[in-house]
């Protein structure tokens, strides 16, 4: 019997083709064991939109056995159902196309299983679910040793999750799917190993869909609106079909009912009052709208009677990107808004807070919509999540993020105390400072008298009690930084 995908040859109108197929095999060589599925995958380029046959046969033209050499709807894909050693050999794929249509060749070896390698005695086979339904994928699995099995989708091993459950009963092995995905449509395998060896074999999983399921679509993006009460309310608008199921998140963790959290705003950083964020699911797909708390400025406008002002929010085109570097390095942190309008201000927040031009950080823009801060030397203290807040003229603020991760040589080593600072008064009249510190890079010392920084040539007259004694007391601290880390030591009185 010969195997056609769809239509015979002569259901195939030529003069509807307006650029000739072009085939290409995805692997022209496949080498399986014993036992295990092949399968033979080609790619159809086409110039026309009519559906395309392909023809597969053996050798040179041999006819394929239907039970066990089964091609896909498409005909892109043949699967060989527990290869024999006697499948070894040419395969060609032909499209239909006229009389000498395009073809590609094959290769196949089917090599013998060495030892008591496992052997499925009831194999996968094809199914055609509705998308939302349950299914389950099944196999028996005979073993002289132990065995295990890993289930792979599209050639990725397959983790379970709430959706999908690994089901074990004797020599039966069950892969459980519920609810069954749009994702989940494609070929799935299982490969089951134990001392001797490994076996494989696959099955198509065809995922039906009504025509008036739709994925979830938000026609209201989640507004997060600080009420006068002081709670947040999170309003949104989502379609779709099935009804979706929502949840709720805080700061990336989810919110359940009776959760309750406590709010507290910094006026420089919107993002102290948390972003949240809303999922909505079914079958057809996920979708995902967040929306920040904003701190609205006195005066500032405000829509439906809440405390967000009116008015376009800042957009940015191009958002801050992780990065990594290494300590004492540079780094250069960019983002694009959408132009006009422009904005109002542009902040850059570390994990210390706020950030300011001078020292280290140098903040640019370049005329366009482009802002960018750079750092140099980077030390410790950059370390974690960078934040960019865009506000408009109206008080309306947007927030890109990323994360910069450090790397240390193995041999620095962070300030560390050995001895603690001790401040001697000498006969002479003079303090002497002593302390003990060890670290790498070797760390830079800094003295302070009450808060204030003492420097080479400075000079203080201490008399009386109120000067030393325990009336008015004093202290002195000496700071130690290397580029890991800034720590100080601190001594009252003398």
């Amino acid at each position: 019997m010969t195997v056609v995908s769809e239509a015979d040859a002569s259901e195939w109108d030529t003069e509807d083709v307006t650029l000739a197929p072009v085939l290409e095999a995805v692997e022209p060589n496949v080498r399986v064991q014993e036992g295990d599925d092949a399968v033979l995958k080609l790619t159809v380029s086409s110039g026309s939109d009519l559906p395309l046959n392909i023809h597969w046969t053996r050798g040179g033209g041999e006819s394929l056995d239907g039970e066990r050499f089964v091609p896909d709807s498409g005909g892109g894909v043949l699967r060989i159902r527990g290869a024999r050693r006697s499948d070894s050999g040419p395969y060609r794929a032909r499209a239909l196309v006229g009389v000498d249509g395009p073809q590609v060749d094959y290769e196949l070896d089917v090599y013998a299983a060495e030892g008591d390698v496992p052997a499925f005695l009831r194999r996968l086979s094809d199914l055609a679910v509705k998308v939302g339904t349950r299914t389950r994928l099944l196999v028996e699995i005979k073993s002289a040793t132990q065995v295990k099995t890993a289930w792979l989708r599209q050639g990725k091993e397959v983790i379970p999750n709430e959706r999908l459950h690994f089901l074990n009963e004797g020599s039966f092995f069950c892969l459980d799917v519920a609810p069954v995905n749009l994702e989940d449509s494609g070929e799935w395998a299982v490969v089951a190993q134990n001392t001797e060896g490994r076996a494989t074999c696959s099955c198509f999983l065809n995922v039906l869909v009504p025509k008036a399921y739709k994925k979830p679509v938000f026609v209201e993006e989640l507004r997060a609106v600080l009420t006068s009460g002081g709670t947040v309310s999170l309003e949104c608008k989502v379609i779709g079909v099935p009804t979706p199921q929502l949840k709720w998140f805080k700061d990336g963790d989810e919110i359940r009912a009776g959760d309750v959290f406590a709010l507290s705003a910094d006026p420089q950083d919107p993002t102290t009052l948390g972003t949240y964020t809303c999922e909505a699911t079914n079958c057809m797909g996920k979708a995902l709208s967040s929306s920040r708390v904003h701190v609205v400025p006195s005066g500032g406008q405000q829509h439906n009677n809440s405390l967000i002002p009116s008015g376009p929010v800042p957009k940015f085109k191009d958002n801050l990107k992780d990065q990594k570097v290494k300590i004492g390095g540079s780094l250069l942190l960019e983002n694009k808004v959408e132009v006009p309008p422009w904005p109002k201000d542009i902040s850059w927040f570390n994990p210390q807070g706020l950030v300011e031009e001078g020292g280290r950080y140098h903040i640019m823009a370049d005329g366009l919509g482009g802002y960018s801060i750079s750092v140099n030397p980077v030390e410790a203290v950059d370390q974690g999540q960078w934040k960019c807040v865009a506000t408009s003229n109206l008080g309306l603020k947007s927030i890109t993020a990323c994360n910069v991760a450090m790397s240390f040589p193995k041999n620095y080593r962070a300030p560390r105390f050995l001895e603690a600072l001790r401040a001697v008064l000498t006969e002479e009249g003079l303090v002497s400072f002593e302390c003990k510190v060890v670290g790498f890079p070797t760390p830079q010392l800094q003295w302070f008298k009450d808060g204030q920084e003492l420097k080479p040539g400075d000079v203080y007259q201490l008399t009386g009690s109120n000067s030393l004694g325990n009336i008015t007391p004093q202290y002195y601290t000496v700071t130690v930084i290397n580029k890991i880390l800034q720590l100080e030591s601190l001594l009252f009185n003398l």
